[in-house]
């Protein structure tokens, strides 16, 4: 059967595949081939048959380009590109005693501050948690 894929850039692909579990892994890897920035995205992909009927969408979280985003803050200096090159610790970045460098910022959403203790690279991850918008993600900042 023939399947039909589009995303919310308006890209359109349509290949031949046995089921609907392929069409929907199908969908899935090909929203994670494209270029969709450095800051991450979720992109949903609609599904349609051969008579152009919706069938479902797949939803596909984009994780952020960290190499890219501490190479702008670093500048390429320090630890490594990789938020696994650093040692990060949450002490020394605010917050109380008991969970430093955390913040609620209301709702689920919460703010988790970090340091690298060998360059100094300082990391925000802001997470919407469960109550979050349709299509909001977990954003990351970078920063000397």
């Amino acid at each position: 059967m023939k399947y039909t894929f589009k995303d919310d850039n308006g890209s359109q692909e349509t290949i031949d595949l046995d089921s609907i579990e392929e069409a929907e892994e199908y969908a899935e890897n090909w929203a994670l081939s494209g270029s969709w920035g450095e800051q991450g995205c979720i992109v949903d992909v609609d599904i349609y048959d051969e008579d152009g009927d919706h069938l479902t969408c797949v939803s596909v979280e984009i994780e952020p380009d960290h190499e890219s985003l501490i190479r702008e803050a670093t500048g390429g200096e320090g630890c490594g590109v990789s938020p696994d090159d650093h040692k990060w610790t949450r002490e020394g970045c605010g917050g109380c005693n008991e969970n430093p460098g955390v913040w609620s910022l209301g709702g689920t959403r919460m703010s988790y501050l970090s340091r690298c203790t060998e360059c100094g690279l300082r990391r925000e991850i802001i997470d919407p948690g469960n109550q979050r918008n349709p299509d909001e993600t977990i954003k990351y900042s970078y920063w000397i």
